[in-house]
């Protein structure tokens, strides 16, 4: 997305440089910091197919580093960090372009069907 000036300020859609900006959080900032991450993960999940791979390839993988990265420097810090964020199942239904808005009714359902075992899974290893 092409920058947006409001007010005479200009703003760049924090995408560009972080999915989710899990850098951001300071030293102290947060005990636990939740990360909801649609565009990446901390595992090599993809959707199927040719699709599935080019998707992987060229953003999920590049995304995912770069989240790993975030994440290992939070937590380097004492901090603990639960990533919540898209299994195969959902991206099979969400399909290689997840900007497409005729797969949103499936992916939301999906996701809807899936959420409650993925928070469940991701809060189970929580220090309480």
């Amino acid at each position: 997305m092409p920058p947006v000036t409001v007010d005479g300020h200009r703003y760049v859609d924090g995408g560009a440089a972080s999915t989710a900006s899990v850098d951001l959080i300071g030293a102290g900032d947060a005990e636990i910091v939740y990360v909801i991450a649609p565009m990446a993960g901390l595992d090599d999940v993809r959707g199927p197919g040719a699709g599935g791979l080019a998707e992987a390839v060229l953003l999920r993988r590049p995304m995912s580093a770069q989240l790993r990265r975030e994440v290992a420097q939070v937590r380097a810090r004492g901090t603990e960090v639960v990533v919540i964020s898209p299994t195969t199942a959902e991206l099979s239904a969400l399909g290689p372009n997840f900007m497409h808005r005729g797969r949103r009714a499936a992916a939301c359902e999906s996701a809807m069907s899936s959420a409650r075992m993925t928070v469940a899974t991701a809060l189970a290893g929580v220090r309480r």
